[in-house]
C-alpha cells in the first residue's frame, strides 16, 4: 500500500477512536452526576430519619424534588448525546467495510427496553416519585391520598420512556 492508503486508514483509527473517547468521558462524567445524586438524595432522606412526616422537612423534601427533576434532565440530554456520538462512531465501520471487526451482540426484548442510559432515567424518576409522595404525605394522613398521584406520573412517565425513540441524529452527508 502506498501512503496515501496509510494516512487515510489512520486517520480513520485516530477519529474512532475520538468518538469512543468522547463517549467515555461523556459517561463517567453522567455516572459522577449521578453518585452525587445519589449521596445527597440519601443523606436528606438520613437527615430527615423517622420523621419524614414532619411539615418542618417540606423545604428539604422539595429541594429533593427539584434535584431529582434537575437530575433527570441532565441525564435526558447526556442520553441524547451519547446517541449522538455512537451513531457517529458506528458509520465509520460501514463506510470503510470494517464492521466485521466490531462484536456482534445479540438484541434481546429487554435490552432494547432497559438498557443503561433508561434505568438511569428510571431512577431519577423514581427519586422524583419518592420525594412528592413525602410532600404529599405531609399534608395527608391517609396513604391512598397520598400515594395515587405520585404512583400515577411514574407510570405515565415510565411508558412515555419506555415508547419514545428521540429525535434521530442527521446523517453527515457521503463524500
Amino acid at each position: 500500500m502506498d501512503g496515501i492508503g496509510n494516512d487515510r486508514r489512520d486517520l480513520v483509527r485516530s477519529i474512532y477512536e475520538q468518538h469512543r473517547a468522547h463517549i467515555r468521558h461523556v459517561e463517567y462524567g453522567r455516572q459522577w452526576f449521578t453518585l452525587v445524586f445519589a449521596i445527597v438524595f440519601t443523606g436528606a432522606l438520613a437527615i430527615m430519619g423517622d420523621r419524614m412526616r414532619d411539615i418542618d422537612h417540606w423545604p428539604l423534601v422539595a429541594f429533593l424534588m427539584i434535584f431529582s427533576l434537575f437530575g433527570f434532565f441532565v441525564s435526558l440530554s447526556v442520553q441524547n448525546t451519547l446517541k449522538a456520538y455512537y451513531d457517529a462512531a458506528d458509520l465509520i465501520p460501514g463506510r470503510h467495510d470494517l464492521k466485521h471487526y466490531l462484536p456482534k451482540f445479540r438484541s434481546n426484548l429487554c435490552h432494547r427496553m432497559l438498557d443503561v442510559s433508561r434505568l438511569i432515567l428510571i431512577f431519577y424518576l423514581f427519586c422524583f416519585s419518592f420525594s412528592l409522595f413525602v410532600l404529599l404525605r405531609m399534608r395527608f394522613n391517609e396513604a391512598w391520598k397520598s400515594g395515587w398521584v405520585p404512583l400515577v406520573i411514574f407510570i405515565v412517565a415510565l411508558q412515555f420512556m419506555i415508547l419514545w425513540k428521540g429525535k434521530e441524529p442527521a446523517q453527515p452527508d457521503e463524500e
